[in-house]
């Protein structure tokens, strides 16, 4: 999955960002829109400078301020510098928290740990393929609703090869592209995901490479 991440948010480091952190949050922060936030976005930059972990002129990222290579151009909230503060790890072991390196060990092991902070479950999967039955209440495809998947075996629903899906913990139905496309039965890392980027096509679109580098087959509803 961090794999999966590190080549959506950088095409495997290729697009880290070149913008000046310090500059970027700068300009935010007196632009005045979200001006609070990036007040405290520049000051926990100015913390990381502090602490010696990387050169003013190192400290390179995104228009947002976000960094390193599991950081998303766009701007999300994943490794703008509080969330480095609080999840960077220096797993390399010399003294310093370094996700901007071609070294990609601290930036790969930070973003396990910031899955890991919000629950990241080992060996649960983050959705299985299913198959709805016939005449399926499509009232009970929300995120609100949750089963055990041998509840929704007892209901009909059961996985593409029309076998009961294994007790992953509860679960909810998915559509994504409504009643006529692929339809999913999701887990709580489902829900981890989205604290790294909160939209469903986001996690779909870490999961799916993520499950193909594990060599699960493609999805197979349209």
């Amino acid at each position: 999955m961090v794999t999966a991440i590190w080549g959506l948010e950088s095409a495997y480091g290729c697009y880290k960002g070149d913008m000046n952190v310090i500059q970027s949050l700068a300009t935010l922060a007196y632009d005045g829109r979200r001006g609070k936030l990036f007040e405290g976005q520049l000051i926990a930059a100015l913390q990381i400078l502090e602490s010696g972990d990387i050169e003013p002129q190192n400290m390179t990222g995104s228009w947002a301020g976000t960094m390193g290579h599991t950081q998303f151009i766009g701007g999300h909230t994943q490794f703008i510098p509080t969330s480095y503060l609080v999840y960077a790890v220096d797993f390399t072991g010399d003294g310093k928290r370094v996700i901007w390196s071609e070294d990609l060990t601290d930036a790969l092991v930070s973003t396990a740990a910031y899955l890991a902070r919000f629950g990241w479950t080992k060996g649960q999967p983050w959705r299985m393929e299913v198959r709805l039955t016939k005449g399926f209440d499509f009232a009970q495809a929300s995120r609100k609703i949750e089963k055990s998947p041998a509840t929704w075996a007892k209901l009909g629903i059961r996985d593409i090869e029309r076998r009961s899906v294994p007790d992953y913990g509860r679960a909810s139905i998915l559509l994504p592209a409504g009643g006529q496309g692929a339809e999913f039965m999701i887990f709580e890392n489902f829900a981890v995901l989205e604290r790294y980027n909160a939209a469903d096509a986001y996690v779909i679109g870490v999961g799916h490479p993520s499950d193909r580098l594990r060599g699960v087959p493609k999805i197979q509803g349209g």
